[in-house]
């Protein structure tokens, strides 16, 4: 985590980082009880992973999600759900919109 939190709030974010950023995301959402705790988090203890992280990183994966959703200027991830059509990239962007807004009540 802190190779990806040490990048910049405001450069480009390649796709790995998006990637990065919504599934330590949806750690954050399960661990703070906004969202069901997925299969593919089986064995993983949410809440304990998310008291590891500090301010500045749980800081970088909001921005980081913001960024990857934003446009094609902010996000190769953004930019590869683009050339799928539009259909495609708002199926791909609502769910990650909804968690972005229910992680930001939470703080």
């Amino acid at each position: 985590m802190d190779d990806y939190a040490s990048h910049p709030d405001g450069g480009y974010l390649d796709a790995d980082d998006a990637q990065t950023a919504i599934a330590v995301a949806e750690i954050l959402a399960v661990a703070h009880g906004v969202a069901p705790k997925p299969v593919q988090l089986d064995g993983i203890d949410a809440a304990g992973y998310v008291s590891t992280l500090s301010p500045e990183q749980k800081s970088w994966v909001l921005a980081a999600l913001e960024r990857a959703v934003s446009d094609s200027d902010t996000s190769e991830l953004y930019e590869l759900w683009e050339e799928n059509g539009p259909e495609d990239l708002a199926a791909w962007r609502a769910p990650i919109l909804s968690r972005l807004a229910s992680l930001k009540t939470v703080g």
